[in-house]
């Protein structure tokens, strides 16, 4: 996995093709997420966190919802080696994202990442991070409101 990763890094290149604006182009901060992941999944953890901290510094703010993403990462990733305080810190800047985001994906993963912070809420500014979730995951729900199916009795989306 490593040596694809070095592999990765020595071909990126090459942005979007101009006839297709719409598509975004896998980048250096899409590589340096990918990285994060693939080093978190080896158990890696200080090398993850320097690559997803690196992700968000390369990612444009233009590109709310794949910043939102690297952060939720980098939240996932201070948890895992119990920095409550970093994790609060990363999460309140997630959720101070454009409001008017409406991407299914990022709120699959806030949801995933609440999961994750909740046997925590013990902690005072992990409770008021988790309130603050939950505030903003109901925002979003309005923003989504015509394509998210309301979840059955006792899911969530």
């Amino acid at each position: 996995a490593l040596r694809a990763l070095g592999r990765a890094e020595e071909t990126l290149g090459g942005a979007a093709e101009a006839e297709r604006p719409w598509l975004s182009p896998f980048d250096a901060a899409a590589l340096a997420l990918e990285s994060a992941l693939v080093l978190r999944d080896l158990q890696r953890h200080d090398q993850a966190r320097a690559r997803a901290e690196h992700a968000i510094r390369l990612r444009e703010a233009s590109r709310t919802r794949s910043l939102a993403l690297s952060r939720i990462t980098l939240v996932g990733l201070h948890l895992s080696c119990d920095e409550l305080d970093a994790a609060v810190t990363v999460g309140h800047d997630v959720l101070a994202a454009d409001p008017n985001l409406g991407s299914i994906r990022v709120l699959r993963q806030l949801d995933d990442l609440r999961a994750l912070l909740a046997p925590h809420r013990s902690h005072p500014p992990v409770r008021a991070l988790l309130t603050r979730f939950d505030e903003t995951r109901r925002a979003r729900m309005l923003l989504l409101a015509d394509i998210v199916p309301p979840p059955s009795k006792g899911a969530t989306l």
